[in-house]
């Protein structure tokens, strides 16, 4: 067989016919491939006859047999590219795509080209779902993310495209698309703003798809993102009654909130929905309390705690939180110190907590100018008219005398404190005196004579009512100018 094939090839070199050639070299080749079992020379004479016969099925069919026996892999998918190039069916031209594709994947390992190959088919075929799923996962093999981010939002367009719909809830398979799409740039790509428009808009068409919502809920932990996300999702779960995810949100948003008004807002939400909804009475109360630790000026902080503190039966401990931010914060003193004495007395009934509060607003120290001794003027006359106890009123109503004259240079309004202190205990001897020096720096002769008449009531001693006597008549002779009245005196 060996001598025969030299024969065939001298016979080769002499014809002048194509089809003559054709036909020797096939008997070459058969001959070294059956018979002298020489592959290498067989596989030549095949690519020799290809060579005149581009596509020769016959040709193609015997190399790909001996180039895939012999591991022969770059001229395999020579071969196979030949092929395809010749073929102008789609399908066709398919099959040695894919064989292609194959040999680079599985023989080669060669991603990248395979890759190359099902990219091509796509073009062929670009509706075809097998092919979409045999390209991605060949990506996703190759960790070739962005020519996967490619083909997908190419079908993403693709089913677009198909459906007139422009509204109402996507497809299955193209919402699951999305999600796809939204992993990829969240995770491999890195690309999580991109992530978080591809969710949203799967939320927009899709509200009810868990996936993108699970999607974005994970990102909450996300410290770069959570803030946007938290706001985005917030009317979702206030809609849904989410009342837990609804205060993570909140919760969320407020750690980067600012403005006192807005933050308070949110914070005073965040503690109805702890209360109203999550049957968390207590964290509500915690919530309300840190707040006002920091905030202690700010009643509307105040008033919620006490509501809550109605709620939860925890009075002692709002007035011990009161009592404490009163010593620590003296601006905000006073109005916390009213507030504990209101509720010593009608919440506790407890008549000597109360007095002890009022002890303590008396030993307030407002800021040393004209305006916080007028406002802290202004808590003592609140204070008086709230407090129960007669003990707690009469030194509140001396201290205000006190501060009305000394830092206010208000003689008539501390006069009045004089003497509704005197309503309260008619023989106070301290008072009597204040007023009746008030009195006579107004230059009120004739209330000052009251005054002495009243304290002559009292005098249990000679000597102290002469004297009382003769500064009345002194007063009604001299500053009245009443002789009757003085007659009468002397």
């Amino acid at each position: 067989h060996a001598q025969v094939v030299g024969v065939l090839e001298k016979k080769l070199a002499l014809a002048d016919d194509d089809g003559e050639a054709s036909q020797l070299l096939r008997s070459i080749a058969g001959l070294q491939d059956n018979e002298l079992a020489d592959a290498d020379a067989a596989t030549g004479t095949w690519q020799r006859i290809l060579e005149r016969s581009p596509g020769d099925p016959a040709a193609v069919a015997a190399l790909v047999r001996l180039l895939t026996a012999a591991s022969r892999w770059v001229e395999l998918v020579d071969v196979l590219q030949a092929e395809a190039d010749l073929h102008d069916d789609p399908a066709d031209k398919r099959k040695a795509l894919e064989r292609i594709a194959e040999v680079w994947a599985d023989q080669m390992e060669d991603w990248d080209k395979a890759i190359e190959a099902w990219s091509e088919i796509l073009g062929l075929f670009p509706a075809d779902r097998e092919v979409v799923d045999r390209l991605a996962d060949l990506c996703e093999r190759a960790e070739s993310w962005e020519r996967l981010l490619e083909v997908l939002q190419g079908q993403d367009q693709l089913l677009t495209d198909n459906t007139r719909a422009t509204d109402g809830p996507l497809d299955p398979d193209q919402a699951a698309l999305k999600l796809r799409i939204g992993g990829l740039l969240e995770g491999p790509l890195d690309q999580v703003d991109r992530a978080i428009e591809v969710y949203r808009g799967l939320l927009e068409r899709s509200p009810e798809h868990g996936g993108a919502l699970a999607a974005l809920e994970t990102m909450l932990d996300r410290p770069d993102h959570r803030v946007e996300v938290a706001r985005y999702l917030e009317p979702r779960y206030a809609h849904g009654d989410s009342w837990a995810k609804l205060v993570r949100t909140l919760e969320i948003q407020l750690s980067v909130m600012e403005g006192a008004d807005p933050r308070a807002e949110t914070i005073l939400r965040i503690a109805d929905l702890r209360a109203s909804h999550l049957d968390d009475g207590a964290g509500a109360y915690e919530l309300l309390a840190d707040s006002l630790r920091a905030q202690p000026s700010d009643s509307r902080f105040a008033d919620t705690l006490e509501r809550q503190a109605a709620a939860l039966q925890r009075w002692p401990d709002l007035v011990d939180l009161l009592r404490e931010l009163a010593a620590e914060r003296p601006g905000a003193g006073m109005s916390l110190l009213l507030r504990t004495v209101r509720i010593q007395q009608e919440e506790l009934e407890d008549s000597k907590g109360a007095l002890d509060a009022c002890q303590e607003i008396i030993g307030l120290q407002p800021d040393d100018t004209h305006e916080g001794w007028a406002d802290y003027l202004q808590g003592l006359s609140t204070a008086v008219s709230q407090t129960h106890d007669k003990q707690g009123r009469m030194g509140l109503l001396r201290r205000a005398a006190e501060v009305a004259e000394g830092q206010l240079s208000r003689p008539d309004e501390a006069a009045d404190y004089c003497r509704r202190l005197l309503e309260e205990a008619p023989d106070d001897g301290p008072a009597l005196d204040a007023l009746e020096h008030l009195l006579r720096e107004l230059g009120d002769h004739a209330q000052v004579v009251g005054v002495l008449e009243k304290k002559l009531a009292l005098a249990d001693d000679d000597g102290e009512a002469s004297q009382l006597l003769r500064s009345i008549a002194g007063l009604q002779d001299n500053e009245l100018a009443d002789a009757d009245a003085a007659t009468g005196t002397w």
